[in-house]
Protein backbone atom coordinates (compact mmCIF):
# COMPACT_ATOMS: atom_id res chain seq x y z
CA UNK A 1 0.00 0.00 0.00
CA UNK A 2 2.93 2.26 0.57
CA UNK A 3 5.78 1.15 -1.66
CA UNK A 4 8.22 3.39 -2.43
CA UNK A 5 8.24 3.62 -6.31
CA UNK A 6 10.60 6.48 -7.56
CA UNK A 7 12.93 3.61 -8.36
CA UNK A 8 10.58 2.33 -10.50
CA UNK A 9 9.69 6.16 -11.98
CA UNK A 10 13.54 6.37 -12.73
CA UNK A 11 13.93 3.02 -14.42
CA UNK A 12 10.99 4.02 -16.90
CA UNK A 13 12.12 7.33 -17.16
CA UNK A 14 9.06 9.02 -16.12
CA UNK A 15 9.06 12.12 -14.25
CA UNK A 16 7.00 12.89 -10.71
CA UNK A 17 4.09 14.81 -11.28
CA UNK A 18 6.11 18.29 -9.96
CA UNK A 19 8.79 17.53 -12.85
CA UNK A 20 5.81 17.12 -15.02
CA UNK A 21 4.38 20.40 -14.13
CA UNK A 22 7.54 22.19 -14.53
CA UNK A 23 8.64 20.58 -17.48
CA UNK A 24 5.73 21.43 -19.23
CA UNK A 25 5.35 25.34 -17.77
CA UNK A 26 9.45 25.48 -19.32
CA UNK A 27 8.68 24.32 -22.64
CA UNK A 28 5.13 26.80 -22.56
CA UNK A 29 7.48 29.42 -21.90
CA UNK A 30 10.24 28.38 -24.69
CA UNK A 31 7.18 28.01 -27.34
CA UNK A 32 6.24 31.64 -26.31
CA UNK A 33 9.84 32.91 -26.37
CA UNK A 34 10.68 30.90 -30.02
CA UNK A 35 7.84 32.02 -31.62
CA UNK A 36 6.22 34.62 -29.72
CA UNK A 37 2.21 32.97 -30.34
CA UNK A 38 -0.47 32.90 -28.31
CA UNK A 39 -0.37 36.97 -28.55
CA UNK A 40 -1.93 37.72 -25.05
CA UNK A 41 0.75 35.23 -23.19
CA UNK A 42 3.43 36.28 -25.25
CA UNK A 43 3.07 39.89 -24.45
CA UNK A 44 3.23 39.45 -20.80
CA UNK A 45 6.40 37.57 -20.82
CA UNK A 46 9.83 39.96 -19.59
CA UNK A 47 12.12 40.72 -22.65
CA UNK A 48 15.93 39.40 -22.22
CA UNK A 49 17.56 42.05 -19.66
CA UNK A 50 19.31 44.93 -22.00
CA UNK A 51 22.91 44.76 -20.55
CA UNK A 52 25.38 47.51 -22.27
CA UNK A 53 28.04 44.65 -21.58
CA UNK A 54 28.08 40.93 -21.35
CA UNK A 55 27.19 39.25 -17.97
CA UNK A 56 25.97 35.90 -16.67
CA UNK A 57 22.13 37.11 -16.71
CA UNK A 58 22.64 38.86 -19.80
CA UNK A 59 20.00 36.15 -21.59
CA UNK A 60 17.72 35.63 -18.73
CA UNK A 61 14.07 37.12 -19.07
CA UNK A 62 13.03 40.09 -16.56
CA UNK A 63 10.89 38.94 -13.77
CA UNK A 64 7.40 40.83 -13.92
CA UNK A 65 7.10 42.58 -10.29
CA UNK A 66 4.62 41.02 -7.88
CA UNK A 67 3.31 42.03 -4.56
CA UNK A 68 1.43 38.57 -3.40
CA UNK A 69 2.81 35.00 -3.17
CA UNK A 70 -0.65 34.25 -5.84
CA UNK A 71 1.89 36.31 -8.20
CA UNK A 72 4.42 34.49 -7.62
CA UNK A 73 2.77 31.17 -8.48
CA UNK A 74 1.19 32.83 -12.26
CA UNK A 75 2.55 31.20 -15.06
CA UNK A 76 3.99 34.70 -16.33
CA UNK A 77 6.30 35.06 -13.02
CA UNK A 78 7.18 30.97 -12.36
CA UNK A 79 7.26 29.77 -15.52
CA UNK A 80 10.18 32.61 -16.40
CA UNK A 81 11.92 31.65 -13.65
CA UNK A 82 12.22 28.13 -13.99
CA UNK A 83 12.57 29.35 -17.45
CA UNK A 84 16.16 31.32 -17.36
CA UNK A 85 17.14 28.42 -14.62
CA UNK A 86 16.97 26.02 -17.52
CA UNK A 87 17.73 28.43 -20.49
CA UNK A 88 20.94 26.32 -21.19
CA UNK A 89 18.67 23.99 -23.44
CA UNK A 90 17.22 27.56 -25.52
CA UNK A 91 19.86 26.81 -28.03
CA UNK A 92 19.45 22.83 -28.59
CA UNK A 93 18.07 21.56 -31.20
CA UNK A 94 15.46 19.58 -29.17
CA UNK A 95 14.89 21.60 -26.01
CA UNK A 96 12.15 19.32 -24.82
CA UNK A 97 14.49 16.27 -25.04
CA UNK A 98 17.50 18.03 -23.35
CA UNK A 99 15.32 19.32 -20.60
CA UNK A 100 13.73 16.00 -19.96
CA UNK A 101 17.15 14.39 -18.96
CA UNK A 102 18.34 17.64 -17.27
CA UNK A 103 14.94 16.53 -15.09
CA UNK A 104 15.90 13.33 -14.63
CA UNK A 105 19.37 14.04 -13.90
CA UNK A 106 18.50 16.88 -11.52
CA UNK A 107 16.42 14.36 -9.43
CA UNK A 108 19.11 11.86 -8.93
CA UNK A 109 21.16 14.46 -7.89
CA UNK A 110 18.61 15.81 -5.41
CA UNK A 111 17.74 12.12 -4.10
CA UNK A 112 22.08 10.70 -3.46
Amino acid sequence: KYDNISGVYHSLNWLTAEQLVRYHRTCLIHRLCVSGTPETLAAEIGEPADHQHDTRTAHERRLPSIRTESGRRRLTYSGVQDYNVLDDFASRRDYRAGLHSWLMMSDLQKNN
